[in-house]
């Protein structure tokens, strides 16, 4: 039986939990050629076997990112949504820390997903190997005497570190950013509420959908909190305003179509009822 500390999951189990239903979610997904719809618990879903593990660590530290990094993400989180949906509280009541925990929440969804992850170490080790030669006249200066490596042995080492475990330093530090998590604080944040739709939100292993340039005046960001309601995060109250207008299935419609269409292998709802929705736009990828 897999032990639960080296199920890593990008997809939160607490989160999901605005989908379940009788215990269990949804989960969509491509396997093949036809799109499929099962009803799993959500620790069942989302996951990679030791995702953010690295081996290169020391024995002890190498789920540090998981075990302390993402449990403490994850908790803060969780406290904060339970807050904002309580009944005539929202947003406005949760306290800065709270609040900058779901900025922060916000941060790693956008990033922490397999494909995401990978994609990240490819960057990162290709701008370690185009500015490792800048270094020759630092590593001729400082080099220690019994350091018997020449430059290009040394370059070698600094892109695999960069490969087995600098990368965490990058991948936590672009989660935690200060500059983005402080303009995230700044918008104005809603929950709204759906009644009288016979449709339901969706959501996915890339559940954040934003605005091309989120700090235009009009930009917004959306993040489906259950079938019925939907985070939104505006710049202005104007904005706020254009999106209640919008009709109630259209903002529905229009939400779902961008969280399936940038899904990378997961769409999750509280049930089974929008598979051919889902296989519209669902590409399989990997």
């Amino acid at each position: 039986m897999v032990q639960e500390s080296k199920r890593h999951h990008y997809v939160p189990v607490f989160y999901l939990g605005g989908w379940v239903k009788d215990g269990k979610v949804c989960e969509y997904s491509r396997p093949h050629r036809d799109v499929v719809g099962k009803m799993k618990a959500p620790s069942a879903t989302g996951y990679e076997i030791e995702l953010y593990s690295v081996p290169a660590f020391p024995a002890g530290a190498q789920r540090v990112l998981e075990d302390e990094f993402f449990s403490k993400v994850d908790g803060i989180a969780s406290k904060a949504l339970t807050k904002m949906l309580q009944e005539r509280l929202g947003p406005a009541a949760l306290s800065p820390d709270l609040r900058s925990g779901w900025s922060r929440f916000i941060l790693s969804l956008h990033y922490r997903s397999p494909a995401r992850l990978a994609a990240l170490k490819i960057k990162y080790k290709e701008f370690v190997s185009e500015t490792a030669p800048a270094y020759r006249d630092q590593f001729e200066a400082r080099r220690d005497p019994d350091d018997k490596r020449t430059f290009e042995a040394f370059c070698t080492d600094l892109r695999h570190d960069a490969a087995e475990r600098s990368w965490t330093r990058l991948f936590r530090s672009v989660i935690d950013s200060q500059r983005v998590g402080d303009f995230l604080n700044k918008m104005l944040w809603n929950v709204l509420t759906v009644s009288g739709s016979d449709r339901k939100f969706l959501t996915s292993d890339h559940p954040v959908v934003m605005t091309n340039g989120l700090d235009r005046p009009d930009g917004h960001l959306f993040l489906p909190l259950g079938p019925s309601r939907l985070f939104v995060a505006t710049n202005t109250a104007a904005s706020l305003e254009v999106i209640k207008r919008i009709g109630i299935r259209q903002l529905q419609r229009d939400v779902n179509d961008q969280v399936v269409r940038q899904a990378h292998r997961y769409v999750y709802g509280d049930d089974e009822g929008q598979v051919r929705f889902v296989a519209n736009r669902l590409t399989r990828r990997g």
